[in-house]
């Protein structure tokens, strides 16, 4: 299957080798490293973790699938289908498209889904 990720893997982030993964240390950063860098912002750190699981899982799915920030915003739960590992899109010119994402995506996904079934509905 032709995605836009495999299109434009090794562009962005590399992977070296199981060691080296400029991916996972990028989404490994968004998770944990950056609170190193808000140290003594009470704000930032606590709105950081509020929102990491979201974010991580946001910006893997970007990374491993290829999609504009425009559809990434578009997309809903009912788009995904954690089952198959796939995303439907739609995209320029209003063309549809499924995309599949790896299962480091659908880790940080899944993360991100179970917090969100615990959290009561205002």
């Amino acid at each position: 299957m032709d995605s836009k990720a495999q299109r434009i893997a090794g562009k962005i982030l590399v992977k070296l080798d199981d060691e080296h993964n400029e991916m996972k240390e990028f989404l490994d950063f968004i998770y944990a490293g950056y609170l190193s860098v808000i140290t003594g912002n009470t704000r930032s750190n606590n709105y950081h973790i509020k929102n990491r699981e979201r974010d991580r899982a946001i910006i893997s799915l970007a990374l491993a699938t290829g999609l504009r920030a425009m559809e990434l915003a578009n997309l809903e739960l009912d788009d995904l289908n954690m089952r198959n590992g796939v995303i439907d899109v739609l995209g320029k010119g209003n063309r549809k498209d499924t995309l599949p994402f790896g299962p480091l995506a659908k880790e940080h996904l899944q993360a991100y889904l179970d917090i969100q079934t615990c959290v009561p509905k205002s």
